[in-house]
Formats: C-alpha cells, sequence, structure tokens
C-alpha cells in the first residue's frame, strides 16, 4: 500500500518539533514496516530526504498576509497529489490552505481522503468558502475528545484511533528513588495548570518530596509567578532537558502530575490526546491528570493513575497524597508493570495497524 501524509506544519527533524510533527512522524515510521510512506510538509526552502524508511519532501512556501508558517500559502503540492499512485493520501491538519488545496487535488484524482486534525489551524482557508470537508473519506481523532470536536463539521465520518506512544524508547527500568519527586513535563504556561500544581504540592506537603517542573519557559512574568509560589519549597525547575535525560526523568519520578485546566487563551482547545500522560505510563510512572480534555481516557483509575478537578487545588493535593500512597502498600515494580502494561494497546505499533485497516476499507474488494 502507498500512503501520502500531508503535513502542513513545515517539519524540520534537526529541530525541536511538536505535538503535531511527532504524530506525523512517528505514526508515518510506524506505518513504514507494512507500507511505502511518503510525507509533504511544507517549509522556506524546497528539499527532499529520507529518515526511518520514509520520504519527506518540503515544498517552498510563501508567507504573507494572513499565510504564516502554520498556514503556509503553496500550490506546488496540488499537481504531484494529482499526478500520484498513492492507495490514501491522509492529510494531518485540517484547517490550513495546504490541506485544503491536498484534499482537492486528492479527491480530484480519485484518491480516498483521510483527515486528522491537531489543533490550530490558519485564518485564511479554502474550506470557509468551498466545500472542501465533504470530500473526505474518513477523519480521526485520537481520542473521544478530539472525535467529539470534530463531529460537528464531520458528523457521519469520524472515526477513533487512540494513541499513540513509542513503547520501545519509552520502557519502565530499576530506578533510583532514594530521592523521590513529582513530576510534571510541557510547556510552563498559565493553560497548562502548572501554578495550580506548585500551590497543591504545597499544601500536600509530602515528606521527602520535590517537585520538577520541566519545560520551556515562554512566559517570563508567568514563571516569575511560578518561582514565587515555590520560593523556600522543594520545587526545582529545568527549562531545558534532552531525550535522554527526559526518559530518565520519566522512570525515575514518583508520579507525574498533568494539570492542564483547559483551552489557551486564544481560545483553542485543550491537548487532543497528550504524549506526556503515555510516556510517563509506558516508562512505569503512574499519572495524575485533569478532567480538562481527553488525559483522562488514556489512564487506568486507581491502576495507572488518577484523576482530578481542573483548576482545584485541594482536589489535586488529596489526589497527590492519595496516589503517592501506592508506595507505602505497593512494591514499585508492581506499580510500573500495571502502568505499562496499560498503555500497550496505545502503542505506535497498535495505532499504525488501525489506521491500515481504515486505509484498506477504501480499496475495492
Amino acid at each position: 500500500m502507498k500512503i501520502l501524509f500531508v503535513a502542513p506544519t513545515y517539519f524540520d527533524p534537526n529541530s525541536v518539533i511538536g505535538g503535531g510533527e511527532r504524530y506525523v512522524h512517528e505514526l508515518a515510521r510506524a506505518l513504514s514496516d507494512q507500507a511505502s510512506v511518503d510525507v509533504f510538509s511544507f517549509g522556506p526552502k524546497s528539499r527532499q530526504f529520507a529518515q526511518d524508511a520514509v520520504k519527506f519532501s518540503i515544498f517552498r512556501s510563501r508567507q504573507f498576509r494572513h499565510f504564516t508558517l502554520i498556514n503556509p500559502f503553496c500550490f506546488g503540492h496540488y499537481v504531484r497529489i494529482r499526478r500520484g499512485t498513492w492507495d490514501v493520501v491522509h492529510v494531518h491538519q485540517l484547517c490550513t490552505f495546504v490541506s485544503d488545496i491536498a484534499c482537492l487535488a486528492a479527491s480530484h484524482a480519485g484518491i480516498p481522503v483521510v483527515g486528522t486534525d491537531h489543533g490550530g489551524g490558519g485564518a485564511w482557508v479554502l474550506n470557509r468558502r468551498m466545500r472542501i470537508y465533504p470530500r473526505y473519506a474518513a477523519v480521526v481523532g485520537q481520542s473521544q475528545h478530539a472525535a467529539e470536536l470534530l463531529k460537528a463539521d464531520f458528523s457521519d465520518c469520524v472515526q477513533v484511533i487512540k494513541g499513540g506512544v513509542d513503547t520501545q524508547t519509552f520502557t519502565p527500568a530499576p530506578s533510583n528513588r532514594e530521592s523521590p519527586f513529582v513530576l510534571f513535563v510541557g510547556r510552563l504556561l498559565p493553560h497548562k495548570g502548572v501554578h495550580t500544581l506548585v500551590e497543591a504540592f504545597v499544601r500536600a506537603n509530602v515528606a521527602g518530596y520535590r517537585l520538577m517542573l520541566v519545560g520551556r519557559a515562554t512566559d517570563p512574568a508567568y514563571l516569575d509567578r511560578l518561582q514565587t509560589l515555590a520560593a523556600g519549597r522543594a520545587v526545582e525547575f529545568r527549562t531545558s532537558v534532552n531525550d535522554a535525560e527526559l526518559r530518565q526523568l520519566y522512570q525515575q519520578a514518583s508520579l507525574t502530575v498533568l494539570p492542564s485546566e483547559g483551552g489557551t487563551s486564544d481560545g483553542a482547545p485543550p491537548e487532543l490526546m497528550g504524549f506526556t500522560s503515555l510516556e510517563s505510563q509506558a516508562s512505569g510512572t503512574p499519572v495524575l491528570v485533569s478532567d480538562a480534555g481527553p488525559m483522562h481516557e488514556f489512564m487506568n483509575e486507581g491502576v495507572s493513575g488518577s484523576v482530578f478537578r481542573a483548576g482545584d487545588v485541594a482536589n489535586l493535593s488529596e489526589r497527590m497524597q492519595e496516589v503517592l500512597g501506592w508506595y507505602d502498600t505497593t512494591p514499585s515494580p508492581l506499580i510500573a508493570e500495571r502502568c505499562a502494561q496499560h498503555v500497550q494497546s496505545f502503542s505506535w505499533q497498535s495505532v499504525a495497524s488501525r489506521h491500515l485497516e481504515l486505509y484498506r476499507s477504501f480499496q475495492p474488494s
């Protein structure tokens, strides 16, 4: 089977990539074991390269007025898609100019089009001026929450394929818990609810534990607020860690907390999946997640984690004490085994197999 991914957000494997780009790359890599996979993306200059058995073509795009790096202007991929021989075109990011062009090109060529949204998009797009969305054969939500958001525009063709996580990279390991800590991984921004976590950690007063906040600080005023809340407490900020260090932190942490309080200040929805929750559990560490968004869909209450009310400091503090209390009655290796076992169904191999099932359903019998 020949599959084409169209990823509007610029993919550069030599730089830090966000969740949407990671999803595209990981799914393409998992699919490449069973199919031929091409990825079209857009950037400041044209180039081609191969990585992990996936062939990438970067099309030169323009940025002017309403067109930006997240909503690029380009027609170069239209002809390539029209002349291509792919069995399916999978568009990753629905509300951009180039994804609309890709959907038109594929449907004109008689190629089934599948869509997945990763949040965000552009202000100037064709789907608000033309009937683009009815041309999609199916759209995929990475969670039930994501699927519900899609139903407003795609009521009859929404599929749910949850995940994924790299269960070969993120694995439990014998860890040193002599200096136990609670972990947060993500950008240090208000909608992530980090202030709620700091306040709850102080309130919980769990003896011997540190709180480690790992992530980029792109809002200086908010970072100052967090540092003020954390002053004199066992709270550590790490604004830069590499992949190997992050894997080790997941393995060594006693608990990972994701205190998201919902959408961003510009009205964008909260996370549509949540890599951090899956990676933590795959590494053998339970998670404590807010009820905002989909993250509760990926954990097993009382086995691999727990859920608290978003923005509720007292409730988060209570749940934190409760989950950390597991280590008083259950051996750490058993907790790790339960967490890792729970996320096996969300592995990229499982996600890829389910996508292949979907793609093959469009082929003539």
